[in-house]
């Protein structure tokens, strides 16, 4: 069980700590932070939740832990002595996962890509599936496992320098056989948007630390946000932005100028240089491959009615998909 003192998790400040102790660590434990992460944002976004911040206890949070390592340690062949990850390895994870969750949900509602809505409602979609299995690994200490994302999907790389890539999770009807198949980026799927032309994110573990927070929907309903949890997020982006975790990930650099333009934070960066900011780590290192980092600057043009820089940077995003 965890012997962290911080607990009981009181409030938005308490999360903070939790995140700062373990980004100061070498390797940041997934599945401890998404759970709490996930509790968060389930009770600030339930209707009638008024943004009323709950208390997460340790008796809760063992619970839910000592779920997850039982579910691990009953399916899977934990032998520590096999590194690295094999492809047969992370197909069983992957496997793992998969059987556990419910059939009868939407893989596209909100506020299920967590191990807190996986642990309590098996429930996670896309991204939360593939974040399962790295939490996985991890947690039998298979550290070559990360994550790799796209701006509509995941999935896992692993292996020596992470070359070896796997599909882990779904996109679209009919290709849940996938699972276990590397990426073909080499074939007409690798160059399309979905895999952006082999110039996907791969994560290191804080990064998968960042795509986590990123993946916060402070939504409660179509009308109404809890402004407590868009602020948790804000927080954590921004602590990640000071420790370099936010470099070379343009999507958390989008997320976070939209929460700056809605919540402008005194002596920081505008929301405007952190979205260009995203473009040039998009041309920089992903050679222009990204299509978000532009719509978010051209949405961002559209809300300040400059809609000649607007439509700019809309054409540039449609030259890249276009490619």
């Amino acid at each position: 069980m965890d012997t962290d003192s911080r607990f009981p998790v009181k409030d938005i400040s308490a999360v903070i700590e939790v995140f700062k102790a373990e980004l100061s660590d070498a390797e940041p434990n997934l599945t401890k932070l998404s759970i709490i992460l996930g509790f968060f944002e389930t009770a600030l976004t339930c209707k009638g939740s008024m943004n009323q911040c709950p208390s997460l206890d340790k008796e809760t949070y063992d619970a839910l832990a000592g779920k997850f390592q039982a579910l691990i340690q009953k399916n899977l062949n934990a032998n520590k002595e096999r590194r690295p990850a094999t492809r047969e390895f992370v197909t069983d994870v992957a496997d793992l996962i998969w059987s556990c969750l419910s059939k009868s949900y939407f893989k596209d509602k909100p506020h299920i890509q967590n191990l807190y809505s996986f642990l309590t409602g098996n429930r996670l979609d896309c991204f939360g599936v593939a974040f399962a299995v790295v939490a996985v690994c991890q947690a039998l200490g298979y550290n070559d496992v990360h994550l790799a994302l796209s701006e509509d999907h995941a999935w896992v790389v692993f292996g020596e320098n992470g070359k070896e890539t796997a599909e882990v999770t779904w996109h679209g009807k009919g290709n849940e056989d996938k699972r276990g198949r590397p990426v073909d980026f080499d074939g007409n799927n690798g160059c399309s948007w979905l895999y952006l032309s082999g110039y996907p994110v791969k994560c290191t573990r804080y990064m998968e630390v960042a795509s986590m927070v990123s993946s916060i929907n402070p939504t409660i309903s179509s009308s109404s946000d809890s402004s407590e949890l868009a602020g948790l997020q804000q927080s954590l982006l921004w602590l990640l932005y000071d420790l370099g975790h936010l470099e070379r990930y343009p999507l958390g650099l989008g997320n976070l100028g939209d929460l700056e333009e809605i919540s402008p934070t005194a002596n920081r960066p505008g929301a405007e240089e952190i979205l260009k900011q995203g473009i040039r780590v998009n041309q920089t290192i992903y050679k222009d491959q990204h299509v978000y980092p532009y719509t978010y600057l051209a949405g961002f043009y559209h809300r300040q009615k400059q809609f000649m820089k607007a439509m700019e940077y809309w054409v540039k995003a449609a030259h890249v998909a276009g490619k």
